[in-house]
């Protein structure tokens, strides 16, 4: 079943609610959510969904925490996500950059 935006954000807000919630995890959360809304603007909502759940799916492994540098770890796998759309298409990747940060 896919997710959409507004059950997302529904969810989201909930969790940022919850007083369980630690201060740098609810910080960390923000900031992935801005993150998540600029590039939105620019790539398909099911790219960005899985992007972000990688992401936190990492964070849960102890592969990275919510004070790591998530924006370029966003950025790195949004664009793995792209190629492998492109790849699985069959068609040439676009060479644009998803933020002016990215180059």
């Amino acid at each position: 079943e896919e997710l959409s935006l507004d059950m997302f954000m529904q969810g989201y807000t909930a969790l940022l609610a919850d007083e369980r919630v630690l201060e740098q995890e609810r910080l960390g959360r923000l900031k992935l959510l801005q993150i998540l809304f600029m590039r939105i603007i620019r790539y398909s909502w099911q790219a960005v969904r899985q992007c972000h759940l990688d992401l936190t799916n990492m964070v849960e492994k102890g592969e990275l925490a919510w004070s790591d540098d998530l924006e370029n770890t966003f950025n790195m796998l949004l664009e793995d996500q792209r190629l492998k759309d492109s790849s699985s298409e069959g068609t040439p990747h676009s060479t644009r950059s998803c933020c002016s940060s990215c180059g």
